[in-house]
């Protein structure tokens, strides 16, 4: 039985890492991003039984998504 089952939505976050406009920025950084995420692995840390529910496309955003939160667990 879990403590906690959270649902919503991961997300991709492009950061830039130039400045200026964004139009004219060439280089990013990519994190796996989103609230609902987040607080699941969080609460996994302290020891709570945590599940999520969501879906990602079968894309390489997608894989990357599944790949980086599986590490974080």
């Amino acid at each position: 039985m879990l403590d906690l089952a959270s649902m919503g939505e991961c997300m991709t976050q492009m950061n830039a890492v130039q400045t200026g406009p964004l139009r004219s920025v060439s280089l990013f950084e990519k994190h796996a991003a989103g609230s609902e995420p987040n607080i699941t692995i969080d609460l996994s840390r302290f020891g709570y039984r945590s599940g999520f529910i969501s879906h990602v496309g079968d894309d390489e955003f997608g894989k990357f998504i599944l790949r980086r939160l599986w590490w974080m667990l």
